[in-house]
């Protein structure tokens, strides 16, 4: 019973925030088998939730800036509130509510201690918008953990030392940032970019870190919730741009090898032994980004339980590093997802395609 709760953990992250997207969650069949292993320990496992807060986080699920919809965020999206439109659907929102109904284990309507008795994770809060880091500081910077794992959920939540009702709104003074801030789950904005690469890179010497110091570390269970709706705009140069000027021939490569490093810092979470459980937010995104969160969660260990797979799984050797001479090569045209789709790599044809491995709502 308990290794069924324990794994429900990410199936219910997935479930609820697809549900909230308007996809129903009674489709979501039984856990499997290989990853339900995963939780099966008697030691409470760890789970890092990153959380992508850049500013297209601020959109509706379809990409737009009306805000209001109905209670399931499908269909007609408006800029007031009105009958039948009363919910704020955007994607930020409906993060924090998903993550509010995961923390509420017991299902009362407040976050407190008794769901950490019954959950029984020890669970994390790291955030990542605004600007790249380079330095790899995990404690401070656009890439930041605000809460390291082991945190009280309500601290997590709403920065409150006790509870959290489910009609907060704003962050209380009980903060468990590391710098001594109150800034928490509840209270977050949208803004900038998307540091998504280095976002993961500095997870994982989050993880490092904390598992060094981890007396039962032989035997507990690391791993990463990627929730992000879409591609890295500062990874190997890039400055948010899909293509320069017709002069400059290396700024036609640096958003695809921006993608190709998230995959590599995925995998390179996985293969330090953190499996990476990868979310995609944005039913409007182009295939070539759904492709990119496949791979990740690919190359991060882990495959979405509600959703089948396709594509082959050896059409892409990712390679490491923002190497302009590593596979795929640069191209000399732009990514369009119509004329040039072999330029938006991985591609939205041939073998870069793969589905199914991270949930997209």
């Amino acid at each position: 019973m308990r290794s069924r709760k324990i794994f429900a953990f990410f199936i219910f992250i997935s479930v609820c925030i697809l549900s909230f997207a308007g996809i129903s969650s009674a489709q979501a069949p039984a856990p499997p088998t290989g990853e339900e292993m995963l939780f099966t320990t008697s030691t409470s496992p760890d789970a890092l939730i990153l959380i992508d807060l850049s500013g297209s986080m601020d959109d509706n699920p379809v990409g737009g800036s009306n805000k209001y919809g109905n209670s399931s965020c499908t269909g007609t999206f408006y800029s007031t509130s009105g009958t039948g439109h009363t919910t704020d659907c955007r994607k930020i929102e409906i993060a924090k509510r998903a993550l509010f109904a995961v923390l509420d284990d017991n299902n009362d309507n407040v976050i407190n201690s008794s769901d950490e008795g019954s959950l029984k994770v020890r669970v994390g809060f790291m955030r990542f918008r605004q600007g790249d880091d380079t330095a790899g500081i995990w404690s401070s910077g656009n890439s930041r953990v605000l809460c390291p794992i082991g945190s009280a959920y309500s601290r997590i939540f709403c920065a409150n030392n006790t509870s959290c009702a489910s009609t907060v709104s704003s962050c209380s003074n009980k903060g468990c940032q590391i710098s001594g801030g109150t800034e928490c789950v509840v209270g977050e904005t949208a803004t900038g970019g998307t540091p998504l690469a280095m976002s993961l890179y500095e997870a994982k010497v989050y993880l490092n870190a904390h598992k060094a110091a981890d007396t039962y570390a032989d035997c507990r269970q690391k791993f990463v919730i990627l929730v992000s709706d879409g591609s890295d705009t500062y990874a190997c140069g890039g400055d948010g741009q899909e293509c320069k000027n017709a002069a400059d021939a290396a700024g036609y490569s640096r958003r695809f090898k921006g993608r190709r490093e998230v995959v590599a810092q995925a995998k390179a979470l996985s293969d330090a032994g953190y499996k990476v459980f990868v979310i995609g937010f944005g039913a409007s995104m182009p295939t070539y980004l759904q492709n990119t969160l496949n791979w990740a969660a690919y190359y991060g260990g882990t495959d979405a339980p509600n959703t089948a797979n396709t594509g082959s799984t050896t059409g892409y050797n990712i390679p490491t590093g923002c190497d302009p001479n590593a596979s795929p090569p640069v191209t000399t045209n732009c990514c369009d997802p119509v004329t040039n789709q072999t330029a938006c790599y991985p591609s939205g044809v041939g073998t870069g395609c793969l589905g199914g491995y991270g949930p997209l709502c």
